[in-house]
């Protein structure tokens, strides 16, 4: 069984495209609500050289949202959605995949190699 879970895979280097680490280019798109400070910690936690960030704040949370964007002035990897890219959320409601889709349309005039699409909770 040991054999099976520690198994890795890659395909023959001459069967792809491979690129560097360094060439890596993370997006995280993150869904906020009620907390810029979880927020906050949440994209210290994983920020690193290569990496930008695309949050949505729930229309709901203004102050939210008021404080995400002071602490997103300062630094020029992390954008925060404002109208019409912000929409009122509905836990397990469309409107999550709504706002998702807002991410990923905002998403799209940044370079990048990989999506990650993360939920800021407290």
């Amino acid at each position: 069984m040991g054999i099976v879970q520690n198994r890795t895979y890659q395909p023959p280097r001459n069967e792809s495209e491979y690129i560097s680490s360094h060439e890596v280019v993370l997006c995280y798109g993150i869904l906020a609500h009620d907390s810029a400070p979880a927020t906050i910690r949440l994209i210290e936690a994983v920020d690193e050289p290569t990496t930008v960030f695309v949050v949505h704040v729930d229309a709901k949370y203004e102050e939210t949202h008021q404080a995400l964007k002071e602490y997103a002035a300062t630094r020029p990897k992390i954008k925060v959605l404002d109208h019409p890219y912000r929409v009122r959320v509905n836990w397990g409601g469309f409107s999550m995949v709504n706002a998702t889709m807002q991410l990923f349309h905002f998403a799209d005039q940044l370079d990048f190699t990989h999506f990650v699409h993360i939920a800021a909770t407290a």
